[in-house]
């Protein structure tokens, strides 16, 4: 477990067979099986009243993630630079903080239904929606390993299934 960066380098170099990440994999070399995509959705504390993403603090992914990046860039070009991200590198972190009050952020509605379910949080329109986080199931072309092409192809095969049994 680790972010997709450092998950596409130890595939690369091979001390990895299979990886499970924020994909495709731009490389000639590697093979991405989609999976899944999940949409991002803005929640907030019940407690909060009206959000101004200039005053409140916005949790979000790790820095070095896509997500982060485009979050952080839409943040910039709507709200200027009073916008403050804070990163986490756990999702379950985040939604408890969002639960508390401390802070807002977009996330999947999947992890999210706990706490949705409870009345803890309840989505928000900020005017933005950050794009869906898309994964891949990627492994090395080359050499040809039928076990990690197998495998990834499981995975896709079981991970919609799920998705198709959890819409949101």
């Amino acid at each position: 477990v680790d972010i997709s960066i450092n998950l596409r380098e130890y595939l690369l170099e091979r001390r990895l067979d299979l990886a499970f990440l924020m994909g495709p994999v731009s490389e000639y070399s590697v093979n991405n099986v989609a999976l899944p995509q999940f949409d991002l959705h803005w929640y907030k504390s019940r407690e909060l009243g009206e959000i101004d993403l200039s005053e409140v603090p916005i949790i979000s992914y790790s820095s070095q993630t896509r997500p982060y990046r485009e979050l952080t860039s839409e943040l910039a070009r709507l709200v200027g630079p009073k916008s403050r991200v804070f990163t986490s590198a756990s999702l379950s972190a985040s939604l408890k903080m969002i639960a508390a009050g401390i802070a807002v952020g977009p996330h999947p509605r999947v992890l999210a239904a706990p706490y949705l379910e409870t009345g803890e949080v309840e989505e928000f329109d900020p005017g933005f929606v950050p794009p869906a986080l898309e994964f891949t199931a990627s492994y090395l072309a080359e050499p040809r390993s039928f076990l990690a092409e197998n495998s990834a192809e499981i995975a896709r095969d079981v991970a919609v299934e799920w998705h198709n049994a959890h819409p949101r």
